[in-house]
């Protein structure tokens, strides 16, 4: 007998055979199941029904053992048929010192028909239960640590495989595969949706800048993101027209009255002669104190002209080296 194999025995030859009776008060407070020991599933229930008749007729041969919690740890089914049986079951208490998963495994895969891939499922989910000597579970189970790393990432991303493939009704390496394609699936999901946070941020970071008071309404849930934008959008649509029409006027302008170089006075003659106040509508408007109004107006934009050429010049410097 290998020394797993022999944990469970050795562990009831430690404690002895101390035998409990059941009370009336205890049949109504059920003793609670390890979560180790829940990792494995009951017994059908005409395999129960049958384990309750040979109990009945020829009693109970393996105690219930607990843990010094009072934690059922091995037994489950075997206290369930007693009740069904009407049978007093007996307990024993394992020593302090042992390790109730580590018996719970010992106990469970050394009894059970099982296959390497629902003995792998069962200490994938035991091992969630061990503080110490986590390692030691595939020993115990006579798996590998490959075999039960396929079962870990059941666990995790096909947990409804999990059950299946420890009731033999799938095989591990089935279940795997399924599980590694939903690994995937999320995985990608998550790459998806972080790279759409990091693209709202951005848009949001961008419309901070640009349109404090639409950051605000999003920021307010008055506005969606994605509307926010779109006025953005619209606004600078309609100041670059707005900057088009400026501009388009201004060229206007300047080609009427900025005279031929060197002609000044021949050009305002010659302008002066054109206009007639009163031969079209708005005419009145025209008077000396408004040209004078846009010779001050004119003046004032010059510098902010004069920077705007110094800017273009520079950007063509920078695009030429």
């Amino acid at each position: 007998m290998s020394d797993d194999a022999g944990l469970a025995e050795r562990m009831v030859a430690r404690a002895g055979r101390a035998v409990t009776v059941m009370t009336d008060e205890d049949a109504t407070n059920d003793p609670p199941v390890h979560p180790a020991a829940a990792v494995f599933p009951m017994l059908a229930d005409e395999e129960l029904r049958d384990l309750a008749d040979d109990i009945k007729h020829n009693g109970l041969i393996y105690d219930i053992v607990l843990d010094k919690t009072g934690a059922i740890v091995a037994g489950r089914n075997r206290f369930a048929a007693c009740k069904l049986a009407g049978v007093e079951p007996r307990f024993m208490t394992l020593p302090d010192d042992a390790d109730p998963v580590a018996y719970v495994l010992s106990e469970n895969l050394q009894r059970r028909h099982m296959s390497a891939g629902q003995r792998a499922m069962a200490a994938a989910r035991a091992r969630l239960f061990l503080k110490n000597n986590q390692d030691g579970v595939a020993s115990l189970a006579g798996v590998s640590q490959a075999r039960i790393a396929y079962a870990a990432t059941v666990i995790k991303y096909a947990p409804d495989l999990a059950d299946l493939v420890l009731s033999g009704a799938e095989h591990l390496n089935a279940a795997y595969e399924k599980a590694r394609a939903r690994k995937i699936a999320a995985e990608s999901a998550a790459e998806s949706d972080a790279r759409q946070r990091a693209e709202a941020e951005r848009k949001t970071a961008k419309l901070r800048a640009e349109a404090p008071d639409l950051a605000d309404l999003v920021a307010e849930w008055r506005l969606s993101l994605d509307d926010a934008l779109a006025a953005l959008r619209q606004r600078q649509e309609d100041e670059a027209r707005e900057q088009r029409s400026a501009t388009q006027l201004l060229v206007t302008v300047l080609d009427f009255l900025a005279p031929p170089a060197g002609d000044l006075r021949g050009h305002v003659k010659v302008t002066s002669d054109r206009i007639k106040l009163g031969c079209v509508p708005g005419s009145e408007r025209i008077s000396a104190e408004r040209v004078s109004q846009a010779v001050a107006f004119l003046e004032a934009l010059r510098p902010a002209i004069a920077q705007q050429e110094e800017r273009s010049r520079n950007g063509l410097h920078e695009s030429a080296r």
